[in-house]
C-alpha cells in the first residue's frame, strides 16, 4: 500500500486591489480576441470579458490596475477595428 497525502485547497485571494474598469467597443471578427489579448498580455488584467453581438460589434471589459489604467487603454485605443474605449 502507497502512503497519500491530502493536499488542502489553496486560499483564493480575497484582499481587493483597486482597479480600473475599461469597456472597449470593437468590430468582432476573425483576430479580434487575439487582438486585444495581445495587447494586455503584458499586463495585469485582473478581471477580462468578451461579448460578441448579432450586429457584428462585440464588447470587452477589463480591470486593471489603477496604475497601469491609462497605458492600457492608449494601447486598447490603437487596435484595428476598436470603436470606443471608456474608462
Amino acid at each position: 500500500m502507497s502512503d497519500t497525502t491530502v493536499l488542502e485547497p489553496r486560499q483564493q485571494r480575497t484582499e481587493t486591489v483597486p482597479g480600473h474598469r475599461l469597456l472597449v467597443r470593437l468590430r468582432h471578427g476573425h483576430g479580434a480576441l487575439a487582438r486585444v489579448a495581445c495587447v494586455l498580455n503584458n499586463h495585469r488584467v485582473d478581471r477580462f470579458s468578451y461579448e460578441s453581438a448579432e450586429h457584428g460589434l462585440a464588447t470587452v471589459e477589463v480591470v486593471v490596475p489603477a496604475a497601469e489604467a491609462e497605458r492600457v487603454r492608449a494601447r486598447l485605443c490603437r487596435l484595428v477595428g476598436v470603436v470606443a474605449v471608456s474608462v
